[in-house]
């Protein structure tokens, strides 16, 4: 009569008895049943193995017991190791495949593979790295490299584009019951990647918020920060910057989201829900510089509707990097209004400090519920056809103003225009149709060639650099300050005046 014997591993092996069969379930002590009813035992045996089977997850390959390889092997792996560890991949490569040729069935194969797969990796040949990590996971050889294999094979597989590939090797990776705490770090530094790569930026944001509260290393902790940060500003918008803002899981962006949503309804005109809004993130976020700009714009919010009709409003950085330049013009519309002094006008001004923000600056000149006036062309038709780098100061008298600016006969910004110099005033600004009067400011071309509108970047030509600016002597003559480079290509400053 054939038994059989049920281990804990839910497999069936076949034993011989003579009259009765045996049953070994676990660990258990055996149980002899009588061979009347051994047949009925036998079927319910077989379905719960049939069951037990089916219901529990892979078990790991089993590891291969192999042959201690020749003291001459494990050397000329450990040469072959070190020269991959150095980087060294002409001389490495060609040490390790020999390995891996010769000696297919030992542990310095499986290994040999898997430093060909880090070179792979480091050189940026991803479809190699994945073959060679590959072979390692597969190879019945056993060598404790498994899990390090899916998860670097996993991150190659992001490069290529294969973010769903990628995430069931992590998947395999974090169900290894060999596992360490450091490989788990690994695979949820390499999982919000996936997320990103497949469209899911929430659930990246939440990865890299995580990480950047388990990371043991503060700088790295500082740079999950920042990324989530970069994506929460770039990647999310709508309903998916409400979902940051209100749900707890997203942490320290909240108040940012908070921010960025506030802005919004504040450019919609909806101040009321703008207010609750900056407030929020100020709660959220107490102490920080946030906080603090958001705290400022609940200010102007409030006094927004106790503006006398005399009052006129002035956006301008006086924070941030053009502070200087932003205070400098404050003084000088003061000074303008008539504001200081034994006869003071009736003007006010109401300031909005844009940080040097176009963002924050929009959103401000939006606050006079469209009362601005219409605009004025300031040059006269026919004498330029291109113009450039306004600069605008105000003048002696209440209701004066100065306004400088580079201006070109060429249709275009290009090497074939010549500059010159112009200044336009007028005492009438507060007139529905001020008069402006024009001249040009100096008797030469100060620059001959194209002019850089973007800053430090592109090709264009940026000899004459930003130096430009007007103001105004005691006496109320125009006093302008300019970049000329027509002696020598090589820009200087020029002042003159009236």
């Amino acid at each position: 009569m054939m038994g059989f014997v049920l281990t804990n591993e839910c497999a069936i092996k076949k034993t011989t008895t003579l009259s009765k069969t045996t049953i070994k379930i676990g660990y258990k002590s055996m149980v002899q049943l009588p061979k009347s009813i051994s047949t009925v035992v036998l079927g319910l045996v077989m379905i719960s193995a049939i069951f037990c089977s089916c219901a529990n997850t892979p078990v790991e390959a089993p590891k291969q017991v192999v042959a201690k390889s020749s003291p001459q092997l494990q050397q000329e792996y450990r040469n072959a190791k070190a020269l991959a560890d150095a980087g060294d991949a002409k001389r490495a490569f060609p040490r390790l495949k020999k390995i891996v040729a010769q000696h297919p069935e030992a542990e310095e194969a499986v290994e040999a593979r898997f430093a060909m797969g880090n070179l792979h990796l480091q050189n940026q040949q991803f479809n190699e790295a994945v073959a060679d990590y590959d072979s390692v996971i597969k190879s019945p050889v056993q060598v404790g490299l498994e899990t390090e294999a899916l998860i670097r094979s996993s991150r190659a597989m992001v490069k290529l584009g294969r973010a769903s590939d990628a995430d069931k090797m992590l998947n395999q990776a974090g169900d290894r019951s060999d596992i360490t705490d450091e490989e788990k770090l690994q695979i949820a530094m390499i999982r919000s990647d996936v997320f990103a790569a497949q469209g899911r930026t929430l659930d990246a944001i939440e990865s890299l918020v995580n990480l950047s509260n388990i990371h043991p290393q503060p700088s790295e902790r500082e740079r999950y920060k920042a990324r989530a940060q970069e994506l929460v500003e770039t990647k999310v918008s709508g309903e998916e910057l409400r979902t940051v803002a209100n749900e707890e899981r997203f942490g320290f962006l909240r108040a940012p989201a908070k921010f960025r949503l506030a802005l919004l309804a504040a450019e919609q005109r909806d101040y009321s829900q703008a207010r609750t809004l900056f407030t929020d993130a100020s709660t959220l976020a107490p102490g920080s510089e946030l906080a603090d700009r958001a705290n400022s714009l609940i200010n102007q919010i409030d006094s927004r509707n106790k503006v006398d009709v005399k009052t006129i409003g002035v956006v301008l950085p006086l924070s941030g990097k053009q502070a200087a330049a932003g205070n400098r013009a404050l003084h000088g519309i003061q000074l303008g209004l008539g504001i200081f002094g034994r006869n003071r006008s009736n003007f006010r001004l109401a300031v909005v400090d844009s940080e040097g923000n176009p963002d924050t600056g929009i959103w401000a000149s939006h606050r006079s519920n469209g009362t601005w006036s219409a605009p004025v062309e300031v040059n006269q038709p026919g004498v330029t056809a291109t113009n450039v780098f306004p600069w605008l100061a105000p003048g002696p008298t209440p209701g004066s103003i100065g306004i400088v600016w580079l201006g070109t006969t060429d249709p275009n910004n290009d090497d074939a225009a010549n500059w010159t110099v112009y200044y336009a005033q007028t005492f009438n600004a507060t007139a529905s149709s001020p008069a402006f009067s024009q001249v040009q400011a100096g008797d030469h071309v100060i620059h001959a060639s194209n002019i850089s509108e973007g800053g430090t970047t592109g090709m264009a030509n940026r000899n004459l650099l930003d130096y430009f600016q007007v103001s105004y002597a005691p006496d109320g003559s125009a006093v302008l300050g300019y970049t000329d480079d027509h002696n020598d290509f090589n820009g200087h400053c020029y002042v003159t005046h009236q």
